[in-house]
């Protein structure tokens, strides 16, 4: 017979935390400070959408999935994929101040979403077992830029920034039909897992009107670790790198 189990986990990181926390602070102080005729900051609001390739790498069970024996031409438990390319999008916001030739922001983007997808040899039980995921991505970004005057229009920034990715994993454990022995089955685990982000990345904006400015750009971003699993009454448990290179596109006005 068939079964599903699904289970729910939140991963409370104490660095992650720490992070989230400190980028709280850190905006609490910069909004206050910005403000400041001392500083003459201009404050922004920004709607950002993303467009790029999502990479899952060093895929590992860590040995949980299969008796690693050799059978025949197979491992067992010897996970075929180790690095998984896919496309991703995303949209969210961002506000921030500019000041002299600095930017700084405070940025949220939600992303939907990356197949996690395996194939495991299972010789063990005369079966394939396939773990399917769903990865859907949250970070909280504090970005800082430098901005470059290209002409009276244009304008050229290079920007760091770190922060914190929620990742929601969906997977399925799926056991293949073996012919006259036994149906296919499925079991279920729903999990989040939070760690640290950082991104670096270079892009070009242009002033539309005064208060208005459209930039796009290109970043690498740094999404975390991932873990699927386990599903009950499997023990098994995959675990992955995750990051992304993206091109951003906003609009932002000056509040």
């Amino acid at each position: 017979m068939s079964g599903s189990t699904r289970k729910a986990c939140v991963v409370r990181n104490p660095i992650s935390r720490s992070v989230l926390g400190s980028l709280l602070l850190t905006c609490i102080a910069l909004s206050s400070h910005l403000n400041s005729q001392a500083y003459a900051a201009e404050a922004f609001f920004s709607p950002r959408v993303t467009l790029g390739f999502a990479t899952i790498d060093n895929i590992t069970s860590k040995g949980s999935i299969g008796t690693g024996e050799q059978i025949g031409a197979f491992t067992d438990g010897q996970i075929r994929e180790r690095n998984i390319d896919d496309i991703t999008a995303g949209f969210g916001a961002a506000w921030g101040w500019r000041f002299d030739e600095w930017q700084i922001d405070l940025e949220g983007i939600w992303r939907y979403r990356t197949d996690w997808d395996v194939a495991i040899p299972s010789p063990s039980i005369r079966t394939v077992t396939n773990i399917f995921s769903d990865v859907q991505t949250t970070s909280l970004m504090l970005n800082l830029s430098r901005r470059v005057d290209l002409s009276p229009r244009w304008q050229a920034e290079v920007t760091a920034g770190f922060g914190v990715a929620l990742n929601r994993i969906d997977s399925s454990y799926i056991e293949r039909e073996r012919p006259g022995e036994q149906p296919e089955q499925t079991f279920r685990s729903g999990r989040n897992e939070i760690d640290t982000a950082w991104t670096a990345g270079v892009s070009f904006s242009r002033a539309i009107s005064e208060r208005w400015r459209a930039r796009f750009g290109y970043r690498f971003i740094e999404l975390g670790d991932l873990r699927a699993g386990s599903w009950s009454p499997r023990a098994g448990r995959l675990y992955a790198e995750h990051n992304a290179q993206e091109v951003v596109f906003s609009i932002e006005r000056e509040l």
